[in-house]
């Protein structure tokens, strides 16, 4: 199925996205390194996780991904703007990981 790799990559590149948004282009406050540093292990690399989980088929890892994505998308949902969407993120990877499971096992018999 190709649905499930869309939907994987689709989540890990939204993860990325407002990364890139919150650290380079929030226009509220300026952030410092340390606030940086922070959503890096909070967005990128878990949206980065996401997509080589997707690609590669890895359930495991989209399943690590989903789980370290969690609070970060629950805390940013309460926020105004676009942040507020950033559950559907959750919701992308979380389908991706159960149409991974229904994937069938190909099997190479000669």
């Amino acid at each position: 199925m190709f649905i499930d790799k869309l939907l994987g990559v689709c989540g890990g590149l939204c993860s990325v996205v407002i990364y890139i948004i919150v650290c380079f282009f929030n226009p509220t406050e300026m952030l410092n390194w340390g606030t940086i540093t922070i959503l890096l292990f909070m967005l990128f690399i878990p949206g980065c996780l996401a997509v080589f989980s997707a690609i590669a088929r890895r359930r495991g890892l989209m399943l690590i991904s989903i789980v370290w994505l969690i609070p970060v998308a629950l805390y940013f949902s309460g926020g105004n703007g676009v942040y507020r969407y950033t559950w559907i993120i959750i919701v992308l990877l979380s389908v991706s990981f159960i149409l991974m499971n229904f994937k069938k096992p190909t099997t190479h018999s000669r």
